[in-house]
């Protein structure tokens, strides 16, 4: 008889339930089991849901990517990430990827007063630069702005993969 595939069902504790997928198992019943691991009752698992994490096919560098809208996806993530603050960057890189965004969604540099404007949706100054590295919003927007005025001439794709 064969087994299924083997699943890690991570719970909100941190707990990670080993399952066995077989073909026939629905989503509902992958989460009807979790449920019935933590001792929920059925009305209230409907509150929770599942979500499909796989880091196998997680790539290193963008350079590895041969489809441009994949890159285009790749890029859109990553920017994601940076704007929560999820991504763990050093200072120089923090105002190195700021410049490169602004290259990116406004084209080269023009001493134009809406910069700054685009600069607080694109590049959000976080604290954690201020408590990590001493660097106050003012030196940071203007060290964003002299690698986005050092930046011009390059083109939106060479900077998506910088």
């Amino acid at each position: 008889m064969h087994e299924g595939r083997s699943a890690t069902v991570r719970l909100l504790d941190g707990e990670c339930l080993e399952i066995s997928v077989i073909a026939r198992l629905s989503v509902n019943d992958v989460l009807t089991l979790a449920a019935h691991h933590c001792r929920l009752q059925q009305s209230d698992a409907r509150y929770f849901g599942l979500a499909f994490v796989d880091n196998k096919f997680f790539v290193d560098s963008i350079v590895s990517l041969e489809n441009p809208a994949v890159i285009e996806a790749f890029f859109l993530e990553a920017h994601q990430q940076f704007v929560k603050g999820q991504l763990d960057l050093s200072n120089i890189d923090y105002v190195r990827v700021g410049g490169l965004l602004l290259q990116i969604y406004r084209g080269d540099w023009s001493d134009d007063p809406s910069v700054l404007n685009d600069m607080d949706s694109l590049v959000p100054y976080h604290s954690r630069l201020l408590r990590q590295y001493g660097l106050n919003k003012t030196s940071f927007e203007k060290q964003v702005l002299m690698e986005y005025a050092r930046l011009r001439g390059i083109q939106r794709g060479s900077a998506i993969v910088s």
